[in-house]
Protein backbone atom coordinates (compact mmCIF):
# COMPACT_ATOMS: atom_id res chain seq x y z
CA UNK A 1 0.00 0.00 0.00
CA UNK A 2 1.19 3.51 -0.84
CA UNK A 3 0.28 6.41 1.42
CA UNK A 4 1.08 10.00 2.36
CA UNK A 5 1.37 11.18 5.94
CA UNK A 6 0.39 14.58 7.31
CA UNK A 7 3.55 16.35 6.12
CA UNK A 8 3.39 14.84 2.65
CA UNK A 9 6.08 12.18 3.20
CA UNK A 10 5.58 8.91 1.32
CA UNK A 11 4.69 5.85 3.40
CA UNK A 12 5.14 2.33 2.00
CA UNK A 13 3.04 -0.22 3.92
CA UNK A 14 3.81 -3.92 3.54
CA UNK A 15 1.46 -6.63 4.83
CA UNK A 16 3.20 -9.56 6.51
CA UNK A 17 0.42 -12.14 6.78
CA UNK A 18 1.58 -15.61 5.68
CA UNK A 19 5.04 -14.46 4.51
CA UNK A 20 8.55 -15.05 5.78
CA UNK A 21 10.54 -12.21 7.40
CA UNK A 22 13.02 -12.20 4.53
CA UNK A 23 10.26 -11.88 1.93
CA UNK A 24 8.33 -9.10 3.63
CA UNK A 25 11.36 -6.93 4.45
CA UNK A 26 12.89 -7.39 1.01
CA UNK A 27 9.60 -6.41 -0.63
CA UNK A 28 9.26 -3.32 1.56
CA UNK A 29 12.79 -2.22 0.68
CA UNK A 30 12.16 -2.87 -3.00
CA UNK A 31 9.00 -0.73 -3.05
CA UNK A 32 10.63 2.01 -0.96
CA UNK A 33 13.56 2.22 -3.39
CA UNK A 34 11.00 2.98 -6.12
CA UNK A 35 8.68 5.22 -4.09
CA UNK A 36 11.43 7.53 -2.83
CA UNK A 37 11.85 8.88 -6.38
CA UNK A 38 8.16 9.73 -6.88
CA UNK A 39 7.42 13.40 -7.50
CA UNK A 40 4.13 15.24 -7.51
CA UNK A 41 3.29 14.40 -11.13
CA UNK A 42 3.74 10.67 -10.52
CA UNK A 43 1.76 10.77 -7.25
CA UNK A 44 -1.13 12.59 -8.93
CA UNK A 45 -1.14 10.04 -11.78
CA UNK A 46 -1.23 7.16 -9.28
CA UNK A 47 -4.13 8.83 -7.45
CA UNK A 48 -6.06 9.41 -10.68
CA UNK A 49 -5.61 5.77 -11.74
CA UNK A 50 -6.68 4.56 -8.30
CA UNK A 51 -9.70 6.85 -7.89
CA UNK A 52 -11.12 6.06 -11.35
CA UNK A 53 -12.29 8.08 -14.35
CA UNK A 54 -15.43 9.48 -12.69
CA UNK A 55 -13.69 10.88 -9.59
CA UNK A 56 -13.60 14.69 -9.45
CA UNK A 57 -11.60 15.09 -6.22
CA UNK A 58 -7.91 15.67 -6.90
CA UNK A 59 -5.15 14.24 -4.71
CA UNK A 60 -4.36 17.78 -3.56
CA UNK A 61 -7.96 18.41 -2.49
CA UNK A 62 -8.26 15.11 -0.65
CA UNK A 63 -4.96 15.72 1.15
CA UNK A 64 -5.98 19.26 2.14
CA UNK A 65 -9.39 18.05 3.35
CA UNK A 66 -7.69 15.46 5.55
CA UNK A 67 -4.73 17.45 6.91
CA UNK A 68 -5.60 21.12 6.28
CA UNK A 69 -2.26 21.61 4.51
CA UNK A 70 -1.27 22.14 0.91
CA UNK A 71 0.43 19.06 -0.51
CA UNK A 72 3.99 19.68 -1.68
CA UNK A 73 6.64 17.55 -3.36
CA UNK A 74 7.85 14.90 -0.88
CA UNK A 75 11.43 15.56 -2.06
CA UNK A 76 12.48 11.98 -1.30
CA UNK A 77 11.10 11.89 2.27
CA UNK A 78 9.70 8.41 2.89
CA UNK A 79 9.36 5.61 5.42
CA UNK A 80 8.23 2.00 5.60
CA UNK A 81 5.65 0.32 7.81
CA UNK A 82 5.27 -3.45 8.10
CA UNK A 83 1.72 -4.38 9.16
CA UNK A 84 1.40 -7.65 11.11
CA UNK A 85 -0.88 -9.38 13.58
CA UNK A 86 2.11 -10.87 15.36
CA UNK A 87 5.87 -10.49 15.15
CA UNK A 88 8.50 -13.21 15.15
CA UNK A 89 11.96 -12.65 16.55
CA UNK A 90 13.60 -12.76 13.10
CA UNK A 91 11.49 -9.89 11.72
CA UNK A 92 12.05 -7.84 14.87
CA UNK A 93 15.81 -8.38 14.65
CA UNK A 94 15.91 -7.28 10.98
CA UNK A 95 13.80 -4.17 11.62
CA UNK A 96 15.93 -3.21 14.63
CA UNK A 97 19.10 -3.61 12.56
CA UNK A 98 17.79 -1.51 9.67
CA UNK A 99 16.58 1.26 11.99
CA UNK A 100 19.40 1.38 14.55
CA UNK A 101 22.42 0.45 12.46
CA UNK A 102 21.55 1.41 8.88
CA UNK A 103 19.37 4.44 9.70
CA UNK A 104 16.44 3.18 7.60
CA UNK A 105 13.02 4.64 8.48
CA UNK A 106 11.08 1.41 9.12
CA UNK A 107 8.61 0.37 11.79
CA UNK A 108 6.07 -2.37 12.49
CA UNK A 109 2.39 -1.78 13.27
CA UNK A 110 1.00 -4.69 15.31
CA UNK A 111 -2.75 -5.25 15.34
CA UNK A 112 -4.72 -7.46 17.69
CA UNK A 113 -8.45 -8.20 17.96
CA UNK A 114 -10.01 -8.84 21.36
CA UNK A 115 -13.54 -9.79 22.36
CA UNK A 116 -15.22 -8.86 25.61
CA UNK A 117 -18.87 -9.17 26.46
CA UNK A 118 -19.92 -9.60 22.84
CA UNK A 119 -17.94 -6.54 21.66
CA UNK A 120 -14.80 -6.67 19.54
CA UNK A 121 -11.87 -4.31 19.97
CA UNK A 122 -9.05 -3.55 17.55
CA UNK A 123 -5.77 -2.62 19.23
CA UNK A 124 -2.66 -1.20 17.52
CA UNK A 125 0.86 -1.07 18.89
CA UNK A 126 4.12 0.06 17.34
CA UNK A 127 7.31 -1.96 17.57
CA UNK A 128 9.26 1.28 17.90
CA UNK A 129 7.85 4.39 19.56
CA UNK A 130 6.55 6.76 16.91
CA UNK A 131 7.82 10.34 16.98
CA UNK A 132 5.73 13.02 15.32
CA UNK A 133 7.39 14.38 12.20
CA UNK A 134 9.85 11.49 11.96
CA UNK A 135 10.83 11.34 8.28
CA UNK A 136 13.89 10.42 6.30
CA UNK A 137 14.69 14.04 5.34
CA UNK A 138 13.85 17.38 6.93
CA UNK A 139 10.77 18.87 5.26
CA UNK A 140 10.37 22.52 4.35
CA UNK A 141 7.56 24.37 6.17
CA UNK A 142 4.10 23.61 4.85
CA UNK A 143 1.89 26.27 3.34
CA UNK A 144 -0.95 27.32 5.60
CA UNK A 145 -4.48 26.45 4.56
CA UNK A 146 -7.59 28.37 5.51
CA UNK A 147 -10.79 26.34 5.93
CA UNK A 148 -12.41 25.96 2.52
CA UNK A 149 -15.52 28.10 2.22
CA UNK A 150 -17.32 25.58 -0.01
CA UNK A 151 -17.48 27.77 -3.13
CA UNK A 152 -14.10 29.29 -4.04
CA UNK A 153 -12.04 27.49 -6.70
CA UNK A 154 -8.76 27.96 -8.54
CA UNK A 155 -9.10 27.33 -12.28
CA UNK A 156 -6.20 26.74 -14.63
CA UNK A 157 -6.57 28.35 -18.06
CA UNK A 158 -3.99 26.59 -20.19
CA UNK A 159 -3.60 28.34 -23.53
CA UNK A 160 -3.26 26.29 -26.72
CA UNK A 161 -4.72 25.58 -30.15
CA UNK A 162 -8.29 25.43 -28.85
CA UNK A 163 -8.30 28.28 -26.30
CA UNK A 164 -6.66 31.58 -25.45
CA UNK A 165 -7.09 33.84 -22.45
CA UNK A 166 -8.10 36.91 -24.44
CA UNK A 167 -11.23 35.01 -25.57
CA UNK A 168 -11.99 33.89 -22.03
CA UNK A 169 -11.51 37.44 -20.74
CA UNK A 170 -13.65 39.07 -23.44
CA UNK A 171 -16.53 36.60 -23.53
CA UNK A 172 -16.53 35.46 -19.91
CA UNK A 173 -15.62 31.79 -19.66
CA UNK A 174 -13.08 29.22 -18.55
CA UNK A 175 -12.58 26.03 -20.51
CA UNK A 176 -10.67 22.77 -20.78
CA UNK A 177 -10.31 19.92 -23.24
CA UNK A 178 -7.91 17.32 -24.53
CA UNK A 179 -8.87 14.45 -22.24
CA UNK A 180 -10.83 13.29 -19.22
CA UNK A 181 -8.16 14.38 -16.71
CA UNK A 182 -8.49 17.99 -17.84
CA UNK A 183 -12.27 18.13 -18.28
CA UNK A 184 -13.75 16.18 -15.38
CA UNK A 185 -12.97 18.68 -12.60
CA UNK A 186 -14.95 21.35 -14.48
CA UNK A 187 -17.99 19.48 -13.12
CA UNK A 188 -17.13 20.89 -9.70
CA UNK A 189 -18.16 24.38 -10.81
CA UNK A 190 -21.78 25.41 -10.23
CA UNK A 191 -23.58 28.73 -10.70
CA UNK A 192 -22.76 31.03 -7.79
CA UNK A 193 -19.31 29.57 -7.18
CA UNK A 194 -16.33 31.93 -7.09
CA UNK A 195 -13.32 31.29 -9.32
CA UNK A 196 -9.80 32.67 -9.46
CA UNK A 197 -8.38 32.08 -12.92
CA UNK A 198 -4.66 31.40 -13.28
CA UNK A 199 -2.60 30.89 -16.44
CA UNK A 200 0.05 28.24 -15.70
CA UNK A 201 3.57 29.68 -15.40
CA UNK A 202 2.12 33.21 -15.79
CA UNK A 203 -0.11 34.02 -12.83
CA UNK A 204 -3.62 34.94 -11.73
CA UNK A 205 -5.52 37.02 -14.26
CA UNK A 206 -9.16 37.17 -13.11
CA UNK A 207 -11.73 36.55 -10.40
CA UNK A 208 -15.43 36.09 -10.98
CA UNK A 209 -18.67 34.20 -10.36
CA UNK A 210 -19.81 31.10 -12.26
CA UNK A 211 -23.06 31.71 -14.16
CA UNK A 212 -23.49 28.40 -16.06
CA UNK A 213 -22.24 24.87 -15.51
CA UNK A 214 -20.03 22.99 -17.96
CA UNK A 215 -21.15 22.18 -21.51
CA UNK A 216 -19.41 21.10 -24.70
CA UNK A 217 -18.21 23.81 -27.04
CA UNK A 218 -20.60 22.75 -29.82
CA UNK A 219 -23.71 23.20 -27.63
CA UNK A 220 -22.56 26.06 -25.39
CA UNK A 221 -24.03 29.52 -25.94
CA UNK A 222 -22.72 32.84 -24.63
CA UNK A 223 -24.79 35.94 -23.79
CA UNK A 224 -23.80 38.97 -25.89
CA UNK A 225 -25.26 42.39 -26.71
CA UNK A 226 -27.06 40.69 -29.60
CA UNK A 227 -28.47 37.94 -27.39
CA UNK A 228 -27.38 34.31 -26.99
CA UNK A 229 -24.72 33.30 -29.52
CA UNK A 230 -23.32 29.76 -30.00
CA UNK A 231 -19.80 29.60 -28.64
CA UNK A 232 -18.34 28.43 -31.95
CA UNK A 233 -19.90 31.43 -33.75
CA UNK A 234 -18.22 34.02 -31.51
CA UNK A 235 -15.50 36.28 -32.84
CA UNK A 236 -12.69 34.26 -31.25
CA UNK A 237 -8.95 34.88 -31.39
CA UNK A 238 -8.12 31.19 -31.11
CA UNK A 239 -7.43 29.25 -34.32
CA UNK A 240 -9.22 25.96 -33.63
CA UNK A 241 -12.01 26.22 -31.01
CA UNK A 242 -13.76 23.13 -32.43
CA UNK A 243 -10.78 20.79 -32.12
CA UNK A 244 -11.72 17.14 -31.41
CA UNK A 245 -15.48 17.75 -31.66
CA UNK A 246 -15.77 14.88 -34.16
CA UNK A 247 -13.71 12.52 -32.00
CA UNK A 248 -15.72 9.67 -30.37
CA UNK A 249 -14.02 10.44 -27.05
CA UNK A 250 -16.33 13.15 -25.69
CA UNK A 251 -13.73 14.41 -23.20
CA UNK A 252 -11.25 15.45 -25.89
CA UNK A 253 -13.56 18.23 -27.06
CA UNK A 254 -13.40 21.70 -25.52
CA UNK A 255 -15.82 22.23 -22.61
CA UNK A 256 -17.00 25.66 -21.46
CA UNK A 257 -18.04 27.14 -18.09
CA UNK A 258 -19.43 30.70 -18.18
CA UNK A 259 -18.14 33.22 -15.64
CA UNK A 260 -19.11 36.80 -14.82
CA UNK A 261 -15.72 38.43 -14.23
CA UNK A 262 -15.49 40.93 -11.40
CA UNK A 263 -12.08 41.81 -12.79
CA UNK A 264 -10.16 40.26 -15.67
CA UNK A 265 -6.74 41.39 -16.85
CA UNK A 266 -4.53 40.74 -19.88
CA UNK A 267 -1.93 38.04 -19.26
CA UNK A 268 0.78 40.72 -19.21
CA UNK A 269 -0.77 42.11 -16.00
CA UNK A 270 -1.03 38.77 -14.20
CA UNK A 271 -0.46 38.60 -10.45
CA UNK A 272 2.07 36.10 -9.16
CA UNK A 273 4.01 36.09 -5.91
CA UNK A 274 6.33 33.55 -4.37
CA UNK A 275 4.49 30.65 -2.70
CA UNK A 276 1.09 31.46 -4.22
CA UNK A 277 -1.13 28.45 -4.76
CA UNK A 278 -0.70 26.48 -7.98
CA UNK A 279 -1.93 23.06 -9.10
CA UNK A 280 -1.89 21.06 -12.31
CA UNK A 281 -5.54 20.01 -12.12
CA UNK A 282 -7.97 22.22 -14.03
CA UNK A 283 -10.18 22.99 -11.01
CA UNK A 284 -9.16 22.72 -7.34
CA UNK A 285 -10.45 24.09 -4.05
CA UNK A 286 -8.83 27.44 -3.26
CA UNK A 287 -8.20 27.82 0.46
CA UNK A 288 -4.54 28.80 0.63
CA UNK A 289 -4.57 31.71 3.08
CA UNK A 290 -1.72 33.78 1.59
CA UNK A 291 -3.08 33.39 -1.95
CA UNK A 292 -6.59 34.41 -0.95
CA UNK A 293 -5.27 37.45 0.88
CA UNK A 294 -3.16 38.51 -2.12
CA UNK A 295 -6.05 38.06 -4.56
CA UNK A 296 -8.45 40.07 -2.42
CA UNK A 297 -5.85 42.84 -2.29
CA UNK A 298 -5.05 42.81 -6.02
CA UNK A 299 -8.49 42.19 -7.58
CA UNK A 300 -12.05 43.42 -7.23
CA UNK A 301 -13.39 40.44 -5.29
CA UNK A 302 -16.90 39.15 -6.16
CA UNK A 303 -19.68 39.83 -3.66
Amino acid sequence: LLGLDSDGSIVVMELKRGRTPRDVIAQALDYASWACHLGMDELREIWDDYSGPEAIESLDDVFADRFNWQLEDPDGAHRMVVVASELDSSTERIVDYLFDTAGVEINVALFGVFEDGGSEYLVRNWLREVEEGSVAKPKKPQRAQAPWDGRTWAVNFGEGASRCWEDGRRWGFVSAGGGDWYVRTLKNLSPGDLVACVIPAVGYVAVGTVTRSVSRADVATVPTDEGEVPYLELDLEVDNPGQFLDDPDDRLAEHIVLVDWSEARPSGEAVWKKHMYANQNTVTKLRHADTLEALRHEFVWPE
